[in-house]
């Protein structure tokens, strides 16, 4: 080959290869089958913008725009905590697949949802659904799904329970004196009529959740709602801590707890929950 050939050659390989990295690097376009596919994958987001925002449990929910592609989906951000997503356009009135991720960032599959075309994006963190319907401007609901409430025999029970302690220092086993742990053994034995509770890995109130007697409770996540009657368990620290639930309230839960201090009714954060121990009946 000729040197001029040659030149001309790699110049056509170097046109070649140049026009191939502009096109992975241009925006995609807008096509009806960017449904339930990865806005990230696709290249959608790269013309992306935010419509609206709202807060959420823990972080913000972003509904996002691809001016490109004609696409909507809705972002997480903030702590680390499961969350579910999903988007569904009301033309064709589809939902994409429910994405649930544990990360701090999380996102959608988009729907195609060109111009004015109305949009509904879900999120759901523990008993909570926050729901976004959009057009050229979003409109915002959440709505939580309670428990049914606990059976009247147990309610009665627990009620007793709180008359009969609350204000004292209670010692079921006589060691270490007035723990938390004391008041969930005697709730444990006296109205779920479980075994005890024993704690052979750390020594402490958060082992709970570990030996508790399946026969007796449910185990439920921290991220649902708790019902009046059970054991909330919290892992912080090395003992971890539990108490009797009378209400949920909102990031925090209303119980019978004790340490520090006598027994009491509270208010106490969720943060830290491993979650529920549920009576079964």
């Amino acid at each position: 080959m000729s040197p001029i050939r040659h030149t001309a050659a790699a110049a056509a390989s170097l046109f070649a290869a140049t026009a191939s990295v502009v096109a992975l690097s241009s925006p995609a376009e807008a096509a009806a089958s960017h449904y339930n596919t990865d806005p990230y994958k696709t290249g959608c987001s790269k013309t992306a913008y935010t419509l609206s925002t709202r807060g959420v449990s823990g972080g913000t929910a972003y509904i996002k725009v691809s001016r490109s592609c004609g696409t909507n989906w809705v972002e997480y951000s903030g702590k680390k905590q499961s969350v579910s997503k999903r988007t569904k356009d009301h033309k064709t009135n589809k939902w994409t697949r429910t994405e649930t991720d544990n990360l701090p960032w999380s996102y959608s599959m988009q729907s195609y949802a060109p111009g004015t075309t109305k949009l509904t994006a879900e999120v759901k963190i523990g008993p909570t659904t926050t729901t976004a319907v959009c057009a050229t401007t979003c409109t915002w609901t959440s709505k939580t799904n309670s428990p049914a409430p606990a059976p009247a025999s147990l309610s009665a029970k627990v009620d007793a329970f709180v008359k009969k302690h609350n204000g004292r220092y209670v010692d079921f086993d006589g060691a270490y004196g007035a723990q938390c742990h004391d008041l969930a053994q005697f709730y444990n034995r006296d109205v779920v009529k479980a075994r005890f509770i024993s704690t052979p890995y750390t020594g402490g109130a958060k082992d709970a959740w570990r030996t508790y007697d399946s026969s007796r409770y449910t185990k439920v996540s921290a991220g649902s709602a708790p019902r009046k009657g059970d054991l909330a368990v919290w892992g912080n620290g090395q003992y971890g801590h539990i108490a009797i639930v009378l209400a949920n309230a909102g990031n925090n839960v209303k119980v019978l707890t004790q340490n520090p201090g006598a027994t009491k009714v509270a208010n106490l954060s969720k943060s830290g929950l491993l979650g529920y121990l549920r009576p079964k009946s």
